[in-house]
């Protein structure tokens, strides 16, 4: 089976992602499980004629027509074989947009994720590929040693953080198998005016990121300029970053801060909420958001990632303890 079987993308994306703007944060909606449920019903009975009907003029043209979905939607039987089960599904209603996953199990393939988004009554995006499988890690039970918080003020959402790989695209990486990405957010909304056309109109740009714990800087990058939106920065993946020696062989990681914006230095001690910079959307990212992950060691792509429980902090209104945030959740910090 092929890599990437289908990769059909309009719409512009954090990464695959486009972030929350709803108080509550609504997923698993009923209307949005059956819409999706749909959407593959009408895929595996080759009715692609009704569904690009649905889709946004771009993702039309990206695709090249109807005879060229129709093409591509055939080749899918020959790779796959026939469904076996449904594993998983799960539906996140983000920026005004619905992605829905369905995660299932094939004659020749044990995994494939299937992702549309819409919005309204208009088809934005699809990708059928095989699931992505969690790096190898002994580490899934490990206990925190460090005393940590959330390393930012005020409401954040969690736009990437979980155990799963719908929930979080970075647990294939070993060292980051355990990150999280945030973007802050005023009123549930991360836009200021529900525009997007740069990094401003993004509450997380200009943020403050304060130290998650005790430890020693032992890392600065402050020099890397800030991405325009919606572009990368391949060469310097962190971007501006902070890592945090806390003494007991972990490493808090934060990456990603605005150019030029970091307070401390190499050799600094920091206690739990000190000021270390502002966010912004430095290295390889396209919104401005915080990274943040704990690992084993000192410098980026080095040792492995570890579980992280955040002290307290209240999730969607509700205070928990001791546990980490999952994507889809408005976190903010009860220090």
């Amino acid at each position: 089976m092929n890599r990437q079987i289908i990769l059909l993308f309009s719409i512009f994306t954090f990464s695959g992602l486009l972030a929350a703007q709803e108080v509550p944060v609504k997923f698993n909606r009923i209307e949005d499980i059956k819409k999706g449920r749909a959407l593959q019903d009408l895929l595996d009975e080759g009715r692609t004629d009704s569904i690009f009907d649905m889709m946004s003029d771009q993702f039309q043209k990206m695709i090249k027509g109807k005879d060229q979905f129709a093409t591509l939607s055939k080749s899918l039987e020959p790779q796959l074989g026939k469904e076996i089960s449904l594993i998983e599904e799960a539906s996140f209603r983000e920026v005004g947009m619905v992605s829905y996953y369905q995660i299932s199990r094939y004659e020749k393939a044990p995994s494939v994720t299937k992702r549309w988004v819409w919005q309204d009554s208009t088809i934005a995006g699809l990708s059928i590929t095989p699931t992505n499988s969690p790096a190898k890690t002994d580490k899934q039970f490990y206990k925190t040693k460090t005393e940590l918080w959330l390393p930012f003020e005020g409401t954040w959402y969690t736009a990437w953080g979980g155990d799963k790989e719908y929930l979080n695209k970075h647990v294939q990486s070993v060292n980051q198998r355990f990150a999280f990405d945030f973007l802050k957010a005023e009123n549930g909304e991360v836009l200021k005016e529900g525009k997007r056309s740069a990094n401003s109109d993004f509450y997380s740009f200009g943020a403050r990121v304060i130290s998650p714990g005790k430890g020693t800087v032992i890392k600065v990058v402050d020099s890397i300029q800030d991405n325009v939106l919606g572009e990368k920065n391949e060469e310097v993946p962190p971007g501006n970053h902070i890592v945090i020696d806390h003494g007991n062989g972990e490493y808090s990681f934060l990456a990603h801060f605005k150019e030029g914006s970091i307070e401390v230095q190499e050799g600094d001690e920091v206690e739990a909420g000190d000021f270390l910079g502002l966010a912004g959307n430095s290295g390889r990212s396209d919104v401005p958001h915080l990274h943040y992950h704990l690992q084993t060691g000192k410098a980026y792509n080095e040792g492995e990632g570890l579980p992280v429980q955040i002290k307290s902090y209240s999730e969607n209104g509700q205070k928990v303890t001791d546990t980490s945030p999952i994507r889809g959740y408005l976190v903010q910090p009860l220090h």
